[in-house]
């Protein structure tokens, strides 16, 4: 005998809507029929199991706390603050968002935790895929450096693959939580909370992002026509756009028209922004001015090690030390009270991902 859709149980519906591999695929599927609509809303939670198998549980505290940082600005100080303070302890500390996932599913005790918009979930998966696409190309950019066979695919391995994607989504967080900082109240705990190798991370991903707007979004070619195109140096154009985050990267490559793109460009510049690097050098004045972040041991040439005071990084922290010694390699020669992410040096050999 051969059931029809709508003639399946109601939990069937519900386990194959589970089934789905990506969020941007639960819309179509609930317009599909009735009966799978009526299934969404018998069944909790369905759109957050979806999400959590397309994004790593190591990720999904920073895809959370992004989204939630978007909104922040919506609201009023105290609760930007709030935001501040979870995202300075977010790896440590993930719990206040990875409960929100759980907040609609049956059988869940009552708590202060309030789910996350079907909305916000949607956007996440949006930002995850163009996260992949970009660590993808960034990776392949790399390998090609190395390896002069240009029909060799590039292989990276889970932890890898794991450290491109939390570097970009951690710039979307600090873009998302930090745009409209004046210098009065940097991002101190949230960037002291890596270790140097992990915000040559940032710097690196950050790099390759700028370079993607000029080369694939072809954004100043673009802008070109503007009336405003002479205002504002390229420099700073190019941080208010990133500031803006994933969101207008998806709007530029889901839009066709040139004055679309040219349109969303210009609405940036009324939107609030920052600058990673003044961030970091804001941030680095900070930590040297109370002891050395990070001490050489030159003692073994052939072996030049590191010493950082790590401190308890919680689940999320790296489990080998390829970063670690790839960033310790071309930073040997600088001293703990001199370093910082050295931008120069990083567009020099940010094609390389050398601190993945």
């Amino acid at each position: 005998m051969v059931l029809l859709i709508n003639q399946l149980t109601i939990e069937v519906r519900i386990l194959i809507l589970e089934a789905l591999d990506d969020i941007s695929s639960l819309v179509p599927a609930l317009c599909a029929h009735r009966c799978f609509y009526d299934a969404f809303k018998a069944g909790k939670g369905i759109a957050e199991v979806i999400i959590q198998r397309q994004v790593h549980p190591h990720l999904l505290p920073l895809a959370i706390a992004a989204v939630e940082a978007s909104h922040s600005h919506r609201g009023n100080i105290v609760e930007r603050e709030r935001i501040h303070e979870l995202c300075a302890n977010i790896d440590k500390n993930p719990g206040p968002f990875i409960d929100r996932l759980k907040a609609r599913r049956p059988g869940r005790k009552p708590s202060s935790s309030t789910p996350i918009p079907i909305p916000d979930l949607i956007q996440i998966g949006r930002c995850h895929d163009i996260i992949k696409e970009l660590a993808v190309g960034y990776a392949a950019l790399a390998w090609r450096r190395f390896v002069e066979a240009p029909g060799c695919p590039i292989k990276l391995s889970a932890a890898e693959r794991i450290r491109f994607y939390r570097a970009f989504w951690r710039l979307e967080l600090f873009f998302m939580a930090y745009r409209g900082y004046d210098g009065t109240n940097p991002p101190i705990r949230f960037l002291h909370a890596f270790p140097p190798w992990e915000w040559e991370q940032l710097a690196c991903v950050h790099r390759w992002l700028e370079s993607w707007l000029l080369r694939d979004a072809n954004v100043l070619s673009i802008w070109a026509n503007s009336e405003a195109y002479a205002i504002d140096p390229v420099h700073r154009k190019l941080q208010i756009w990133l500031s803006q985050g994933l969101r207008l990267l998806i709007q530029l490559k889901e839009t066709g028209s040139v004055e679309a793109k040219r349109t969303l460009l210009a609405r940036a510049f009324e939107s609030q922004w920052v600058s990673l690097r003044d961030a970091m050098a804001v941030a680095y004045r900070f930590r040297s001015k109370s002891s050395p972040w990070i001490k050489f041991n030159n003692n073994n040439n052939n072996n030049p090690g590191i010493r950082f005071p790590l401190k308890d990084r919680g689940p999320y922290g790296d489990l080998d030390n390829g970063p670690r010694n790839g960033w310790a390699a071309v930073h040997i020669e600088l001293d703990g009270q001199g370093w910082w992410v050295n931008y120069d040096k990083v567009y020099t050999v940010a094609n390389t991902a050398y601190v993945f």
